[in-house]
């Protein structure tokens, strides 16, 4: 497993130019009006400092509280955003899915909203990706909501599966093709590292700060996705070890940034 768990150093750690460029930073978001613009600040400050050229694709799932507006006044002028908008709320795997259908990077680096996760992280997963590494996930360090019951999920999730980290639903960067290969139902990206790497796709993990979420509340948690999440887990097992093979599509329609 790869060390971390301080922030990357530019000066010590230069990306390959494949590095830069291959990659789209991918963020659900489901209304997270607060938060939007500091987040697209945050990415431009973090793309600026360290030379990355890929691009930003925000999801909107759905939102009703002008967050796609709030992200598009965020990023004017800046050309490495894209919003695509969903309909209605579909949930976070749709939004992932929606992203890895819109674009041909190499790598996606799913970042959520919340800004719990810094930009400033991307480099050091991206440094691993281009080492060769198919997924790389994060192992969240500090405390955090829920974090007992996030450690009995990844236990079960590891003693189910066998995968080899510790955090399962985390920030992560991975080949965009897993998402061509992998067959995902609803709510299903939390189990995304764990059917991949049945497949046989290498991952690995790195510490990463969990800082506090400042606006709102999670749009995609609640003591119902507890059962859920077990019942899904009775699902993945099925799928895994059974074959079965589901399936989910959606629709989105995609704003452009304005430039000036």
């Amino acid at each position: 497993m790869a060390d971390g768990g301080t922030r990357y150093d530019h000066a010590q750690h230069r990306l390959s130019r494949r590095a830069r460029e291959s990659f789209a930073v991918v963020v659900p978001a489901y209304d997270e009006v607060e938060s939007i613009a500091p987040l697209i600040c945050a990415l431009r400050a973090a793309f600026a400092r360290h030379g990355l050229r890929g691009e930003v694709l925000l999801v909107d799932d759905g939102s009703r509280d002008g967050t796609a507006d709030a992200a598009l006044r965020a990023a004017r002028g800046w050309s490495r955003l894209r919003v695509l908008q969903h309909p209605r709320n579909l949930g976070k795997t749709e939004a992932l899915i929606t992203a890895s259908r819109a674009t041909q990077a190499e790598w996606l680096v799913v970042l959520d909203a919340d800004l719990q996760y810094d930009p400033e992280e991307i480099p050091r997963f991206l440094t691993l990706l281009d080492q060769g590494f198919d997924i790389v996930t994060a192992r969240k360090v500090g405390p955090y909501e829920k974090q007992r019951v996030s450690r009995i999920y990844n236990g079960l999730s590891r003693a189910v599966f066998g995968v080899p980290v510790s955090d399962l639903n985390s920030m992560k960067a991975l080949r965009r093709e897993i998402f061509h290969e992998i067959p995902l139902r609803h709510d299903w990206h939390r189990f995304l590292v764990a059917l991949a790497w049945k497949r046989g796709f290498s991952v690995t993990e790195i510490d990463v700060q969990l800082r506090p979420r400042l606006y709102g509340h999670s749009k995609y948690a609640g003591p119902l996705r507890v059962v859920l999440g077990m019942y899904d887990m009775l699902a993945v097992s099925r799928e895994v070890f059974f074959g079965e093979q589901p399936g989910t599509r959606q629709v989105a329609r995609e704003r452009v940034t304005p430039r000036t």
